[in-house]
Parts: structure tokens; sequence; C-alpha cells
């Protein structure tokens, strides 16, 4: 899969996507659920909170009427009446401390709080007496009758005050949940947006990533490939730069030609020096000319190697390269040697002077010079006899020996 593609989406990137996705819409079916069960579960819980603290006001008003009724018939019935009143009351206790998640809406710990020490010291006084009085003493009943009293009208404030409340709670409760709902998915749906962002942008640096080595890959090879022919190449190539950051120079001949094996200078100082002396100033006028007037040019001349002294013939071809990102200028320019070239011109050059020479000797219209060491034709009736060639030092007539 090539993720350079216009449609085309790595694998690794959608599986974030529906990473992401899925746990987005987890987080929302679990608000959700949460939010549906507090729906169905608060009505129901607030009347089962309601209707322990009614049983407890019911406890705590039999309560009293049994008290009222062993003072006013303190028989062994009245007293059992009494007592088993008592534990339906502790019992009703016990029930409506299973229904605290609500107290402070609905009062259910205040009536416990309120309860809970009367209860426990009627059935002290019933079991034991009270300020060295028998259980069965009118006085142990009369404290147990304000005791209860006093329990029923508290629970009574507060029983009244839980209805307030309840009724306040089932009547607000559906805008609270829906409310609640909203926020729910509007922050759920800004997770899924800023997931999916997420998500973009992981695959956009993936995407950026996989291009930039791909381009790194490319520009590596290329520079390779770019080395590899420039190193190979016969002559020297200078590369320099406008802002004067040194001389590179690569190819097969940079140390036959400038006795060096450094392939990085300083500035083009070292070259200067080995121009000869005749040929510099023609040299740096082209030089001036490429930079200022972006001239190319193409020059012979002549340098000298400071480790031999040896004097050679290069042609060096000149020009400017343009980077089109920065507006930078790279003086470029390829140099050969053309010793070899230059010795086999002069050499031609003097055979082909040499033979039009004596080209010239041999023509009735070109008087021979008396170095012309080519026979001439016989002149007469034979044709056939020629002249021995002529020495130096001779002018045709016999030398007498010695």
């Amino acid at each position: 899969m090539n993720p350079l593609r216009r449609f085309d989406i790595p694998r690794s990137a959608v599986v974030l996507a529906l990473a992401v996705l899925a746990v987005v819409a987890g987080i929302g079916v679990y608000a959700n659920s949460t939010v549906r069960s507090v729906e169905d579960r608060l009505p129901a819980q607030v009347l089962e909170q309601q209707r322990d603290i009614a049983l407890m006001v019911h406890a705590l008003a039999d309560l009293t009427q049994a008290v009222e009724a062993a003072e006013l018939d303190p028989t062994d019935d009245r007293r059992r009446h009494l007592a088993a009143t008592v534990d339906t009351a502790m019992a009703r206790l016990r029930e409506i401390r299973k229904t605290y998640t609500f107290d402070s809406l609905l009062h259910a710990s205040a009536v416990h709080a309120t309860v809970n020490p009367a209860l426990t010291d009627i059935g002290r006084w019933l079991a034991e007496g009270a300020s060295g009085y028998d259980p069965t003493s009118l006085v142990v009943l009369r404290l147990i009758s304000m005791r209860a009293r006093e329990a029923y009208d508290k629970v009574q404030q507060h029983y009244a005050l839980s209805n307030r409340a309840a009724r306040d709670l089932l009547t607000t409760q559906a805008q609270a949940l829906a409310g609640l709902r909203s926020v729910m998915t509007a922050l759920l749906a800004g997770m899924g947006v800023l997931g999916l962002a997420i998500c973009v942008m992981v695959y956009r640096e993936q995407s950026s990533s996989i291009r930039r080595r791909g381009a790194e890959e490319a520009l590596r090879t290329s520079d390779e490939r770019f080395r590899s022919l420039v190193e190979n190449m016969r002559g020297v190539v200078f590369s320099r730069h406008e802002m004067g950051v040194g001389v590179s120079l690569w190819g097969a001949d940079v140390e036959a030609i400038t006795g060096s094996a450094h392939r990085h200078h300083v500035d083009a100082a070292f070259w200067y020096a080995m121009i000869h002396e005749d040929d510099r100033d023609r040299y740096l006028q082209a030089e001036r000319r490429r930079k200022t007037d972006n001239t190319p040019y193409a020059m012979e001349y002549r340098i000298t190697q400071p480790r031999t002294g040896e004097i050679k013939w290069v042609r060096e071809t000149g020009w400017n390269v343009l980077d089109p990102s920065t507006g930078k200028v790279f003086w470029d320019s390829h140099i050969v040697d053309v010793s070899e070239a230059k010795r086999s011109e002069q050499i031609l050059r003097a055979i082909v002077e040499g033979v039009a020479g004596e080209v010239r000797c041999r023509l009735p219209a070109f008087p021979c010079s008396s170095s012309c060491h080519w026979p001439r034709r016989a002149r007469g009736p034979d044709r056939r006899t020629r002249r021995r060639p002529l020495g130096p030092h001779q002018d045709g007539r016999r030398i007498p020996q010695r």
C-alpha cells in the first residue's frame, strides 16, 4: 500500500481512528446507561425512602399510643404490647438505615439520628427501669411516654421536609438529567472530533515522514550518483559559493592537476597562485565578467604546479548556477589537462610548417632556399639524370682532398 496516493490511508491510521471512535462510543454508551439508570432508579428509591420514613412515623405513633394505654391500664398484657411495639419501631429503624443514598435530600439520616437514641433509651428503661424506679412503675412509663412523644414530634417535622424535598426532586429530575445528557453528548462529540483531529494529524505526520524519508532517500541516491559521476570523470570540477564559504573540488585528476590531494580549500587563492603570470590577468578578467555580468567563458591557460614547478596547459569552462529556492549563485567550472594535446599541436604545427617549406622549394614559382635538402629535377634533354642532394656546405664544386 502506498500511503502517498490521495485516497490510500495506512492501516495504522485506520486502526487508530477506529480505536478512538470505539473509546468515545464506549464512554457515550456508559454515560447514557448511567443517566438512564438514574432516571429509572431515582423515583423508585425516593418513594422507597419516603415509605420507610412514613412507616417510622407510624411506628412512633403506635409506640406513643401503647405507652398511653399502659399508663391507663398497667397490666402485663399492656406491658408486653408496649415491648412488642418498641421492637417493631427498632425493625423500622433498621430498614430506614438501608436508604441513605439521598439522605441529604430526603432527611433519612436526620430521622435515624432522632429515633435511634430515643428507642435505645425506651428499651433500656423497659428492661432495667430508670432513676431507681422499677420497670413496672408509673414513673418509668411516664418517662417513656415523654421520650416517645418528643421523638414523634421531631420525626413529624422531618417527614414534612422530606415530602417537600421529594416533590421538588421528582419535579426537577427530568430537566437536570436532560441537561446532563446534553452536556455529556456535547463533551463526547468534542472528544470524538478531537480524536479524529488527532488521527488526521498522526496520518499527516506519518505521510509527511514517509514522504520526507522518500525524498531523503532519493536525495541520497542522487547525491551518490552525482558524486560517483563527478569523482570518476576526467579533469577537476570547481564549485564556489558567492558567500565565500570555500572551494570544493571533485574529479579523478584533482591531485594530478593541482598537485595536492586536498578536496576543499578556504578560497580560490591557491588556484590564482598557480596560474602562469602571463595568463593571470586574462583569467582574472574572465572571472570578473562571469561574476558581474553572468558571462560564461571557455579558455586555455598555463599553470605551474607548486611542488614540481612543471608548467601545464589546462582548459577551463566556467559558468554560474542559480539556486531558485534560495536565490544563491554558485560559480562552477570544469578544468581538464590539455598539455599533451598542446604538445601534439605544436609538433603537428612544426611538421606542417616544415612540409610547406619543402613544397615551396619544389615549385618553380618559389625560389629554393639554401636550407632545402630536397633534390630538384634535372633540366635538359635527359630528365632521368638527377643531381645529388647538396649538403649545407656544398655548392656543387668538388672539394679537394687533403
